[in-house]
């Protein structure tokens, strides 16, 4: 399982399921500093959802 910005990734192609989420890029200079807000809800939201059924 992957969860990635861009479902054409290396990941997203060889993982079983992919769920892609989309924003849009945002550079500082040369830094990537695209959030990772997206992520993260859905982490948290997966691992409460599992704790519910445990």
């Amino acid at each position: 399982m992957s969860i990635t910005n861009n479902r054409q990734s290396t990941i997203a192609k060889i993982s079983d399921i992919n769920i892609p989420y989309y924003v849009n890029e945002e550079y500082y200079e040369s830094a990537n500093i695209t959030t990772q807000f997206p992520v993260l809800f859905l982490l948290e939201w997966m691992a409460r959802e599992v704790s519910k059924h445990e």
